[in-house]
């Protein structure tokens, strides 16, 4: 997993949506970190969406497999436009399994 993030890595930041840039994946102490700015202020309601509706993709994608099979805590960390995290999210495998 540390290979697959380290080479995805390599090719941030990147916008994601017109909203959301993600900046960040790391690896540590058994959670995959991913971190996101909110580069549109507006977007803050739309960053905290339907979180269920993101752990039903990760179970069920067949590109996320390396990821569900690694059992790792995925953290999601947004910032806002000014850099302060404005709000974090935590996803234990037991939820994705």
């Amino acid at each position: 997993m540390e290979e697959a993030a380290a080479e995805i890595s390599g090719r941030l930041p990147i916008m994601i949506d017109e909203k959301t840039r993600w900046d960040r994946l790391e690896i540590q102490n058994g959670s995959a970190i991913y971190t996101y700015t909110l580069v549109d202020p507006s977007a803050m309601s739309y960053a905290q969406e339907d979180w269920q509706a993101v752990i039903g993709r990760i179970k069920s994608s067949s590109s996320l497999r390396l990821l569900r099979d690694s059992n790792l805590t995925l953290r999601y960390l947004f910032n806002g436009s000014d850099g302060k995290e404005a709000f974090a999210l935590e996803i234990t495998a037991d939820k994705y399994q």
